[in-house]
């Protein structure tokens, strides 16, 4: 006999919750994309300078409805997507070239440097973060503390040059990987880490301050709270006390976050790219300006916005799904104890 399946109203209240933010967050990525490529449409100039194969140039550019008024485009652009996944063609970096093409030879690089961050990073800031909050007040925790506050306070360009010069230019590391890339080497390797150490380390330090700081206030609050306390006056070991209650109660607002940052590193990354001439997508967005070669400007541009947002959906999902004690009401979080 076949049980009729049912969902409590804390479930439904949650899949309903989910489903509306997913909705959001696909309207809102639509609206930038519709602004951004009718702005860039209309700075292309009316007289367009031609290349070398001026025939098929004008076959593709009628064929992507540049002759057309601008809604037309618009939706011959969202048309090439779905159906046929194209996002253009390059005109200036990679000649004649799908956009899809030379934005797959970008997402590696990228990929690979933010990887290496994201594994280093993480595990990183909370080791600081827990054994800061463990001296508390001592010179250690003071020492770590100022030094994350004035990483923080630099931006990332500033960390990027810095790292370049003294561990680039002073230590002698590789300062940049064009090179390795261009010969097609292993993305995942010594030699690949080690080429890239530079940017993958100007990628890392902000994120280990931030997380280190956000581990260090949580983790002291669990060891000021009560079933702290209790726990220590049973005579429980201190470090099964630092990691099977503290931590674990700290957990709840350090994992999305945590999901934040290894997303939001991507992001991050647009400005260190090009410092270390990492060819990923940060440096094709970058060279796509300087050479006016605007579907490919379009393309980063939504790759950009899709890792924001889609940061900020997981994030949200990670602190409902994390805590069973929220209950989503409205448009807030309502806590019941």
């Amino acid at each position: 006999m076949n049980k009729k399946l049912t969902l409590s109203k804390e479930t439904k209240r949650l899949i309903f919750y989910i489903l509306k933010r997913v909705g959001l967050m696909l309207l809102t990525f639509l609206a930038i994309t519709i602004t951004l490529f009718i702005l860039v449409r209309l700075l292309i100039p009316s007289e367009i300078i031609y290349g070398p194969d001026r025939e098929i140039e004008e076959a593709r550019l009628k064929e992507l409805g540049y002759n057309q008024p601008i809604i037309v485009q618009l939706g011959i652009f969202f048309k090439n997507i779905f159906t046929k996944w194209d996002f253009g063609t390059s005109w200036k970096i990679s000649y004649l070239s799908s956009v899809g093409e030379v934005l797959g030879r970008a997402l590696p690089a990228t990929i690979t440097i933010n990887l290496y961050a994201v594994i280093i990073s993480i595990p990183l800031g909370i080791f600081l973060g827990i054994f800061c909050a463990q001296k508390k007040g001592k010179w250690p925790d003071i020492l770590i503390s100022v030094l994350m506050v004035i990483i923080i306070s630099l931006p990332s360009f500033a960390i990027g040059f810095i790292i370049q010069y003294f561990l680039g230019y002073k230590a002698g590391l590789p300062m940049t990987t064009s090179s390795l890339y261009d010969a097609g080497g292993t993305y995942f390797s010594w030699k690949m880490l080690y080429s890239q150490i530079l940017p993958v380390l100007a990628l890392t330090i902000p994120t280990v301050a931030s997380l280190t700081r956000f581990v260090r206030a949580e983790m002291i609050e669990s060891f000021d709270s009560e079933y702290v306390t209790f726990a220590r006056s049973l005579g429980i070991p201190r470090r099964k006390i630092i990691y099977r209650y503290a931590f674990k109660n700290a957990l709840v607002p350090i994992f999305p976050m945590i999901l934040g940052i290894a997303l939001g590193i991507f992001s991050g990354s647009f400005i260190i790219e090009q410092i270390f001439a990492v060819p990923g997508v940060g440096k094709l967005m970058v060279t796509s300006i300087e050479k006016l070669d605007y579907d490919v400007f379009i393309a980063c541009s939504m790759f950009y916005t899709f890792i924001g947002l889609f940061t900020s959906l997981i994030m949200d999902i990670a602190l409902t799904l994390i805590d069973p004690r929220i209950v989503i009401g409205g448009n807030k979080h309502e806590y019941h104890g």
